[in-house]
């Protein structure tokens, strides 16, 4: 009996040795391990998928494509309530589309309404980036509830001398990349949402040049322009009509 109790002395203080010993020599932390099960971290999911996990606001960004010498174009996937994202291109000149687009869309982006106020469309199905650099029309990850005002200048038609509308904007960057054949540009569109509104406040345009071998240029082509610490050039406009009152939330609109 005395010799089994010896046994099971020396046993325990064998196994407490052990404890003390292997972590130092297996550079083991059980503390640290016991605290990773007790907490584990959070898997992240990357944004190849097919929905966005979070609905709260797009954040102004720059423009993110690297310099590629190749025309590139990534469109953000739809978030959880069908929303588009950040939509990006990087091309030359004779990147641009010579197909004329089809004037007709199928698809409705999630909160647009087809209202008339005074006969004419108050909301546009807006391209974030335009088809004349895109080549895209019915592409749900590029499209946007707009008012015809922020889209194409005008309440009644198009008017690209409005510093307030994309078309302003988009129509000098097309002219700059004709003039500049051997020269990139690099140019990205955010809608600004707030919250779970399913209508964005704001559109963010960021552009960029780039020649031949990749040394960034500035472009600057009128407007509302800032510049960034980047050397970016961004604009920021809003989607607004003088004629109505939009509801954010759900796209509904009342004539003012």
């Amino acid at each position: 009996m005395k010799k089994a109790k010896q046994i099971i002395v020396f046993l325990l203080l064998l196994f407490g040795c052990a404890i003390i010993v292997l972590p130092k020599v297996l550079n083991i932390d059980f503390g640290e391990k016991l605290s990773q099960v007790a907490n584990p971290k959070p898997i992240l999911e990357h944004s190849s998928s097919k929905h966005s996990t979070s609905p709260s606001s797009t954040s102004k960004v720059s423009p993110s494509l690297a310099f590629k010498a190749t025309y590139q174009i990534k469109l953000s996937p739809l978030d959880t309530l069908g929303r588009a994202g950040s939509a990006q291109v990087q091309l030359q000149a004779k990147h641009l589309p010579t197909q004329k687009r089809e004037p007709r869309l199928t698809y409705n982006p999630v909160g647009w309404h087809n209202y008339k106020i005074n006969g004419h469309w108050l909301m546009n199905r807006g391209h974030l980036v335009g088809y004349q650099f895109s080549g895209l029309n019915d592409e749900p990850k590029n499209l946007v509830p707009e008012t015809a005002y922020l889209n194409a200048g005008s309440l009644t038609g198009m008017d690209d001398s409005n510093a307030q509308s994309m078309l302003f904007y988009e129509n000098r960057l097309a002219t700059w990349l004709k003039t500049h054949p051997d020269d990139w540009l690099s140019y990205q569109v955010t809608p600004l949402y707030q919250g779970k509104e399913l209508i964005p406040r704001q559109v963010t345009l960021s552009y960029q040049g780039y020649d031949k071998n990749g040394k960034a240029l500035k472009v600057a082509v009128g407007g509302h322009e800032t510049i960034n610490n980047e050397g970016v050039t961004e604009v920021m406009l809003d989607n607004r009509s003088p004629n109505a009152t939009l509801n954010y939330l759900d796209g509904t609109a009342k004539e003012k």
